[in-house]
């Protein structure tokens, strides 16, 4: 008895602390598109950019990379709330159908992509 307890209480810890939420209101200034100035370079580093690549996030959840204005790919996103690997504070965080997820800071006209993932550094990218 004592172990089912612990199992659902396990599970509804998970559940909650992962849940689909409503956009938080700094994440309009999320949407429309950004060209890429840094992109990640392996092992927490970051490469210059030739500016040639381009995200598109829109209010239906959608990411478009383009490359030379050519899409190269498409995918669906939500925001969860939930603790960052690079803070001990919930943030949100902007969950991919597939890929790596990530957190997101806007400064200006800067944004700011890091990848939810060990040594995998971020991109930095400027309002187009």
């Amino acid at each position: 008895m004592r172990a089912i307890l612990v199992i659902t209480i396990a599970v509804l810890s998970a559940l909650v602390s992962c849940k689909k939420v409503k956009m938080p209101a700094n994440t309009n200034e999320l949407m429309g598109e950004w060209k890429v100035v840094n992109e990640p370079g392996g092992w927490g580093t970051s490469e210059r950019s030739d500016g040639k690549t381009t995200f598109k996030f829109t209010k239906q959840g959608r990411l478009y990379v383009f490359e030379n204005h050519i899409l190269k790919s498409t995918r669906t996103f939500h925001f969860t709330k939930r603790r960052s690997i690079y803070s001990a504070e919930q943030e949100y965080i902007i969950d991919y159908d597939k890929g790596t997820d990530q957190s997101f800071k806007i400064e200006g006209n800067t944004l700011y992509l890091n990848i939810e993932a060990a040594d995998a550094g971020g991109y930095v990218l400027t309002r187009k």
